[in-house]
């Protein structure tokens, strides 16, 4: 009888294992809801990491984005890569400037298309004399002098970035520029044979620089790792990008002319200028041979000849 009542005490403890064992399963495992609630935190977490560090009101100045851009394979790719990254960040007016005599089809159509509320489309042809190399400078200059004609007149908060189209940008980048009021400066990524180049910071003021080219410039720093603000840009009219200007030295030119001390200058995104905000990474030109394979009835169009002889 005993060895009866243990084995019986025995299979209901293997049963009562088995149940607590598939009850503990069926909790742990995911339903599509709880699936649902995790993909939705993680989508929140996400959009966190990329979102502005603060947020604007409807009276925020505003982010003036330079673009000069010309034709080549890879402008359409390059430009809709920008738009979507503006399209993020709030309170950007984009100010794309071709290189060109007039609008092209191309770009009036990405302008058109793209969801970021606030474009200008302007033109303007390089045309190089001899002594003269810099592509992108007639087509900066043009756009500072739309926001000095169009935006100083009636407002001076906010910043001017030059932003190219093949970069690519931290969103935190814009809020910087959005909020400079003379200069400031940050890392660029993957510039100068380097995979952070830029300023040097401590608490908050700059205490060297770091580069792989021309270390002997005053601002040894990339286009798109500065921004200028808007009432300094009114103080200095004249304050253009120079066509004369040596190689890799357009932008410390540039920024010497608005004659800034240390103090005038704001590191970013923090006062050790932790982070890069914005990488080089400059679209490769493909190899295209232009010579295309027509297909009919999923057969190339010389096999089907050869089909037919």
């Amino acid at each position: 009888m005993s060895k009866r009542l243990k084995a019986l005490k025995c299979r209901i403890a293997a049963v009562v294992t088995c149940f607590v064992a598939i009850f503990l399963v069926i909790s742990t495992t995911p339903t599509n809801r709880t699936r649902r609630i995790a993909l939705q935190s993680y989508s929140h977490r996400s959009r966190d990491l990329l979102r502005t560090t603060t947020a604007p009101t409807s009276s925020a100045p505003k982010a003036y984005v330079i673009t000069p851009t010309y034709q080549r394979p890879t402008q359409e790719a390059d430009l809709l890569r920008l738009c979507y990254t503006l399209m993020q960040a709030p309170h950007v007016r984009w100010i794309i400037v071709e290189d060109s005599d007039d609008k092209t089809e191309l770009v009036q159509r990405i302008t058109k298309e793209c969801k970021v509320p606030d474009i200008t489309h302007l033109v303007a042809r390089t045309r190089l004399l001899a002594n003269e190399s810099h592509r992108g400078v007639t087509q900066r200059n043009t756009g500072l002098a739309w926001v000095r004609h169009n935006v100083l007149p009636s407002s001076r908060a906010g910043g001017v970035y030059f932003a190219d189209d093949d970069n690519t940008y931290d969103l935190r980048v814009f809020d910087v520029v959005r909020n400079t009021t003379k200069i400031s400066v940050w890392k660029m990524g993957i510039v100068s044979g380097l995979l952070e180049e830029g300023p040097v910071c401590v608490n908050g003021k700059v205490i060297g620089w770091r580069t792989g080219f021309s270390p002997k410039r005053k601002y040894p720093i990339d286009m798109a790792a500065f921004a200028v603000g808007l009432d300094l840009l009114a103080q200095v009219s004249g304050a253009n990008f120079s066509h004369t200007s040596k190689t890799g030295h357009l932008e410390t030119d540039f920024i010497t002319l608005f004659n800034v001390s240390s103090p005038d200058i704001t590191t970013a995104p923090d006062g050790n200028c932790s982070r890069v905000l914005a990488w080089h990474t400059k679209t490769v030109l493909p190899e295209v041979d232009g010579t295309p394979v027509f297909v009919v009835n999923s057969e190339r169009q010389e096999d089907r000849a050869e089909k037919l002889q």
